[in-house]
């Protein structure tokens, strides 16, 4: 059924009652005003269509809408786009989500108060977004980087026994030419190698001193079980490498188990200089 109506700028018309708390728009060529229908007393509503009553004593008059509220909506897309850009801000997609929905749902049941429909829609999306790719590629990133930092500690468990090996190498030729006695210092082993092998990369006599500890004044005669050198804590975070005097090198954790080797090592020398005195 069709019922009066008539805009601020003063323009009658019929609009369908069915649009009733909808916006609708003056058919008016120039004014095209966009306003929400309301419901007014009757009987002052018949006074008002006879002529002089003003737009809200009209059973259907036509109200302006005012400035509709978006920021729910535009924040909820905000959040969700940030959650799905950066992954790992997927959380955020969450509170895309919820202030989607909300602002949808404040959009459909009060469209003259709230707006953003679309904006809303679109959080919801992304938000969903965020959670369903955020959690994969932050798992995927997670999982490389440990499959990352495995394998550069098996290079570097590769190459610190490389050493070690080499170092030991070394060392022996050196005893061959020297009674059965290692090197004074790491510095001698430097040179024994010079000419014959080559540590990697490049080592220097820094270099060893900065990763490795040796316990000098030993001999080729010595208990096997000996600790001739061993590895820095700092350089191996759960254990440590150790060259024993008969040349084996073998990773050994936790490092407190590297410790009381050394310790036990100690003493054996302390005890043979005791009994040759």
């Amino acid at each position: 059924m069709n019922v009066p109506a008539v805009c601020p700028n003063g323009h009658r018309f019929q609009v369908d009652d069915r649009q009733l708390g909808e916006p609708v728009r003056c058919p008016y060529e120039g004014c095209g005003a966009e306003f929400v229908l309301r419901q007014a007393d009757e009987a002052s509503a018949a006074d008002s269509w006879k002529g002089d009553g003003a737009a809200a004593q009209l059973p259907y008059a036509l109200i302006p809408r005012g400035r509709v509220q978006k920021s729910v909506a535009i924040a909820s897309l905000a959040f969700g786009i940030v959650g799905l850009v950066i992954v790992v801000c997927f959380p955020l997609g969450v509170v895309g989500l919820v202030l989607g929905i909300d602002a949808l749902g404040k959009a459909n049941r009060e469209p003259a108060r709230y707006g953003g429909r679309w904006l809303a829609v679109g959080g919801i999306c992304t938000g969903g977004l965020s959670l369903l790719v955020g959690p994969l590629v932050t798992g995927g990133i997670v999982m490389t980087y440990l499959a990352v930092r495995e394998a550069r500690d098996t290079i570097g468990r590769f190459s610190c026994e490389l050493d070690l090996m080499t170092i030991g190498h070394v060392m022996r030729t050196y005893a061959k030419d020297n009674d059965g006695q290692f090197p004074p210092d790491l510095e001698a082993v430097i040179g024994t190698a010079a000419g014959q092998v080559s540590f990697e990369p490049d080592t220097k006599l820094s270099d060893l001193q900065s990763r490795y500890v040796y316990i000098t004044a030993q001999a080729t005669s010595d208990d096997p079980a000996n600790v001739l050198v061993y590895e820095k804590r700092d350089c191996r975070g759960g254990g440590g490498h150790v060259l024993f005097v008969d040349g084996q090198v073998d990773f050994i954790e936790p490092y407190s188990t590297v410790e009381e080797l050394v310790e036990q090592t100690r003493q054996r020398l302390m005890g043979r200089k005791t009994d040759r005195k």
